[in-house]
């Protein structure tokens, strides 16, 4: 009898968990994740160190790890040294790192050691040098948002759920987000068509690249004016690809916004309901860090 009340108590938690999680669900600011990084990435306090003699070791280390919900693939990191001071074994790589998903909480995290060593300061009592460290990746922002489709504006029924603007200030665990969503239902022969005007925001202070062209910032490469800030965008309700004005955004100013319709008229006799609205961004970002040590003379 423990058995069977112990199993029945096991299935009514599970059933509960999942009822719940699902009422929960709109804490999520349009997406399964919250949060304005993708990959955040630190120096070690000791590494390299605030000082070091001339002719000493240098060690280098960077924290780096994916706060998104994005995978990093083929990402590229580069260390900027003043040669004239510090020379390193090696300044750039490829990076690769797991975004956050339902199945994985936690998004990977990594930490790239380089050895350096300090040159001599000649008749200098020291010297004061700088250390730059670039990542440079592409990355993607899905942000799922619950929007009310009311096929029927002037009926006097009972609404399912009200059309209304929708504001997001928690991001989509990424640096490109979503912020603010302006529906319409537009009353045509039998229906309405709905539309929508979406801003996009860049949440964190990186530079916004083209993703074919990402790489070409930490690799010293010259990007064309045209790829950079530049986003592509897809739309969608219910998995139905929306027409919209532009296909690419451009972030130039720190927003942009787009106007997108579905192509189909809903039929009034479908009444008011909730729909998911899909809005995927793929771009390419890049993000510098800084770290200034004092080379001393050993004299």
């Amino acid at each position: 009898m423990s058995r069977i009340f112990s199993s029945k108590k096991s299935v009514f938690l599970t059933i509960l968990f999942l009822f719940v999680l699902s009422c929960t669900s709109d804490i999520f600011s349009g997406s399964e994740f919250t949060g304005s990084k993708g990959l955040n990435f630190y120096f070690d306090n000791n590494a390299p160190p605030a000082y070091v003699y001339e002719e000493s070791a240098v060690p280098i280390r960077i924290f780096v790890e994916n706060t998104g919900a994005s995978n990093v693939v083929n990402g590229v990191y580069s260390l900027g040294i003043e040669e004239q001071y510090i020379k390193v074994d090696k300044k750039t790589d490829t990076i690769n790192l797991k975004g956050k998903s339902l199945e994985r909480p936690y998004g990977d995290q990594t930490q790239i050691i380089v050895e350096g060593k300090a040159k001599s300061v000649g008749s200098q009592e020291g010297i004061n040098s700088v250390l730059s460290f670039s990542l440079c990746y592409p990355y993607e922002t899905k942000a799922n948002i619950i929007t009310c489709i009311d096929s029927n504006p002037s009926s006097k029924e009972k609404k399912v759920c009200t059309v209304n603007p929708q504001s997001f200030s928690a991001g989509q665990a990424a640096p490109i987000g979503v912020t603010n969503i302006v529906p319409r239902m537009i009353i045509e022969k039998n229906g309405v068509r709905p539309q929508y005007i979406i801003t996009i925001k860049n949440l964190d202070k990186g530079e916004i690249i083209s993703s074919d062209y990402v790489n070409y910032f930490c690799t010293g490469k010259s990007i064309p004016t045209e790829q950079q800030n530049v986003i592509d965008v897809e739309v969608s309700l219910s998995d139905e690809k929306l027409v919209c004005n532009k296909n690419k955004l451009n972030l130039k100013d720190g927003s942009d916004e787009l106007f997108c319709e579905l192509q189909r008229i809903i039929p009034s006799v479908e009444g008011s309901y909730n729909s998911p609205l899909t809005v995927k961004l793929s771009y390419g970002y890049a993000q510098t860090i800084t770290k200034k040590i004092r080379i001393e003379s050993k004299n």
